[in-house]
């Protein structure tokens, strides 16, 4: 179930108001990183090195594909089942080849691997052990109310978006990483539904700010970014006091007027002598 969820997190829908992205990207703000996901499928065939056989037994052994770890080990790091039926955590594993798809050698050891999970979790169920039992389908329940005295007013089925008037993000100068440099953008505007209407509601949580905006980088590059990852770059390049940080790499085109007080001339007179 988390896999097939990853995936359809990750997959285009049919869907209007996705704007042809895929989910994960419209609430992130960020571009949908598929690594993870996209090489094998579930329960797939693996080769991959454990640390726990012994000399001379090849540390290279196979496993079963049962998914990305989230929180567990560095990025790519995948849950494997081993032949004994425990899972292990590892980042280094890969597919079988066509060599060893074809080997009949590795074929006997697929199916012992099999063998011996059957033995241990029993066999696979299918809808024939259904037949023939009284089964009544899912249980219907009594609705409850619930323990409100004055039971709050219901929400309006429609929520108009938030204008662009006074919009605090409109106009505003942001750094992002862009690979491995950082790329000046400007906010230029709110991204708009086919009748030309604003999408997205403002919120006091900025993570649940729901507006869509429309950024252009120096190189030209126009972007979309939600609110709460535009609030984030303002957020890091301001201090406590309003000041902007901004990175100078050097200063080039530049010169000096004869008028410009030279390094010799800056002293100061103290005590009645002058001092560099």
């Amino acid at each position: 179930m988390v896999l097939e969820s990853y995936i359809r997190s990750n997959t285009a829908h049919d869907i209007y108001s996705l704007n042809g992205q895929v989910p994960e990207t419209v609430m992130s703000g960020e571009t949908a990183d598929i690594s993870f996901i996209c090489e094998l499928r579930w329960y797939d065939w693996v080769k991959f090195r454990d640390t726990s056989e012994a000399f001379p037994n090849d540390k290279v052994v196979l496993g079963r594909y049962l998914g990305p770890s989230i929180d567990v080990g560095p990025a790519l790091t995948a849950k494997i089942l081993k032949m004994n039926g425990t899972i292990v955590y590892r980042s280094t594993y890969r597919g079988l080849n066509d060599d060893e798809r074809n080997s009949a050698i590795e074929q006997a050891m697929r199916d012992k691997f099999d063998d011996q999970i059957r033995s241990k979790v029993g066999l696979g169920t299918s809808t024939d052990i259904y037949k023939g039992l009284n089964i009544e389908g899912t249980p219907t329940y009594d609705s409850y109310a619930d323990d409100y005295e004055n039971p709050p007013e219901p929400p309006p089925e429609e929520v108009e978006p938030t204008p662009e008037i006074s919009d605090k993000f409109l106009k505003a100068h942001l750094q992002l990483q862009k690979g491995n440099l950082l790329a000046k953008g400007r906010v230029i505007e709110r991204v708009r539904d086919s009748d030309g209407n604003e999408l997205g509601r403002e919120h006091h949580n900025t993570i649940l700010d729901t507006r869509r905006y429309r950024v252009r980088f120096d190189d030209g590059d126009v972007t979309e970014l939600t609110a709460n990852v535009i609030a984030e770059a303002m957020y890091v390049q301001y201090d406590g006091d309003g000041n902007q940080h901004i990175l100078l790499g050097s200063i080039i085109d530049h010169k000096r007027s004869k008028d410009a007080v030279s390094l010799s001339d800056q002293k100061v007179v103290k005590n009645g002598k002058a001092h560099i």
